[in-house]
C-alpha cells in the first residue's frame, strides 16, 4: 500500500514539474527591425493657408471718399497715389492757422523792433515769440493731418483687390484696398504640436506644396513662432515666409509644410515603437540574442518625418528593436521573434 501512494506521489511530482518548466519556459510572440545608426535630417509635417490678407490699406482719418484712382490687378510703384478723400475742410483750416501764422510773425518782428529801443519789455517779446512758435506748431499738424487724405502705395506692389467703388464717407476702419508688395513675401500660416514646435527654430528651411499643384515645390524659412498655445487646440502658430513667389499664387490656398530641422545622428525607427512617451524621451524594447529575451530601455528621441522618428540614446550593444508586442513585456522577459 505504502509503495503505491509513493509511486503516485513521485507520479504527481513528475507533472508538475514538467508542467512548470513548460509555463516558465513559454515565450512571447515579438517582430523586430534592425537598429542602424545613420545621419538623417528632421522633417516635420504640418498643413497651412496662403495669407488671405497679404496687406490691407486704410486711411488713417476720417473723411469723404472722392477718388478711387487704381483698379484690381494693376501693378503699382512705391508712393503711387491710390485714392482721395476730400480736403475742403482741412484746407480752410489750413488757410486759417497760415493768416494766424503770419499775424503772430509780424507781431513778433514789431515787438523785437521795439525791445531793441527799449520800448518794449522782454517778457512781452517772449509772449510774442512763443505765439508764433505754437502757430508754426499748429501749421505742422495741420499740414500731417492733410497729407493723410491722400492714400499712396507703400511699395511696389499689386492691388489684388478694391474693397469700394464709389464715393463715400469712410474712416480710419474701412478697408480701401487689398494689395501684395513685390518685397513682401507670401507667408503660409500653419498650426503644430508643442513637441514640434520645440524641435523648430527660426530659419529652418521648409518645403511648401499647394494643392493642385503637387510636383511643384516653394523653398521658404520659418519666419515667425507664436509664444504662447492657444488654448482652442493647444496648437502653436507658425509662419514660413516663401523666398520666391509665382503669379499662380492665390490668398488662401491650402499648403503642405514639410520643415526641415538639424540633422541628427542615431536610429530611425517609428514611433509605434515607443510607450510612456513624455516629450522628447519614451521607453523601448530591444533584444538580448544571446538569452532570447527583451531587455527594456530608456531613450530619447527626435521627430524626424511623419510617423517616424531618431533615436539618440547609445544602442549598439543591441541588433534589434522590438515593434510589435513590446506592450506584453517586461524587463527580460522570454520571446519568440516572428519571421515576417
Amino acid at each position: 500500500m505504502l509503495t503505491k501512494v509513493f509511486k503516485t506521489l513521485v507520479l504527481f511530482l513528475t507533472c508538475f514539474s514538467v508542467c512548470s518548466v513548460s509555463l516558465a519556459d513559454e515565450r512571447l510572440p515579438v517582430k523586430t527591425m534592425p537598429l542602424e545608426k545613420k545621419t538623417v535630417p528632421s522633417v516635420i509635417t504640418a498643413f497651412g493657408i496662403l495669407e488671405k490678407t497679404p496687406q490691407i490699406l486704410y486711411f488713417e482719418v476720417s473723411g469723404y471718399l472722392t477718388k478711387l484712382l487704381v483698379d484690381e490687378g494693376r501693378t503699382v510703384k512705391k508712393g503711387r497715389l491710390l485714392a482721395k478723400l476730400d480736403t475742403v475742410l482741412i484746407d480752410n483750416q489750413k488757410a486759417q492757422v497760415q493768416r494766424a501764422l503770419q499775424h503772430a510773425k509780424q507781431k513778433m518782428v514789431r515787438a523785437k523792433k521795439l525791445q531793441r529801443r527799449n520800448i518794449l519789455a522782454q517778457d512781452q517779446l517772449e509772449d510774442t515769440e512763443y505765439n508764433y512758435s505754437t502757430k508754426l506748431l499748429e501749421l505742422k499738424e495741420i499740414n500731417e493731418k492733410r497729407q493723410k487724405h491722400f492714400l499712396y502705395a507703400p511699395a511696389k506692389g499689386k492691388i489684388l483687390k478694391r474693397f469700394l467703388d464709389f464715393a463715400g464717407p469712410v474712416d480710419s476702419s474701412t478697408p480701401i484696398f487689398m494689395m501684395k508688395s513685390s518685397k513682401r513675401p507670401w507667408l503660409v500660416t500653419a498650426h503644430l504640436t508643442e513637441i514640434e514646435i520645440n524641435a523648430i527654430k527660426k530659419g529652418d528651411t521648409a518645403k511648401v506644396y499647394f494643392n493642385g499643384l503637387p510636383h511643384k515645390v516653394f523653398i521658404g524659412t520659418v519666419q515667425k513662432i507664436a509664444d504662447s498655445t492657444e488654448e482652442k487646440d493647444s496648437m502653436l502658430e507658425v509662419e514660413i515666409a516663401l523666398k520666391k513667389a509665382a503669379p499662380f499664387l492665390r490668398a488662401g490656398m491650402n499648403a503642405k509644410i514639410q520643415i526641415e530641422t538639424a540633422k541628427h545622428t542615431g536610429y530611425p525607427v517609428p514611433l509605434s515603437a515607443f510607450f510612456r512617451v513624455n516629450n522628447h524621451k519614451a521607453t523601448v524594447f530591444v533584444v538580448d540574442k544571446e538569452n532570447q529575451v527583451a531587455r527594456k530601455r530608456a531613450v530619447e528621441f527626435n521627430l524626424i518625418k511623419g510617423t517616424n522618428a531618431i533615436v539618440l540614446t547609445d544602442l549598439s550593444e543591441f541588433d534589434e528593436l522590438i515593434i510589435t508586442g513590446q506592450h506584453n513585456l517586461k524587463e527580460g522577459s522570454l520571446i519568440q521573434v516572428i519571421q515576417e
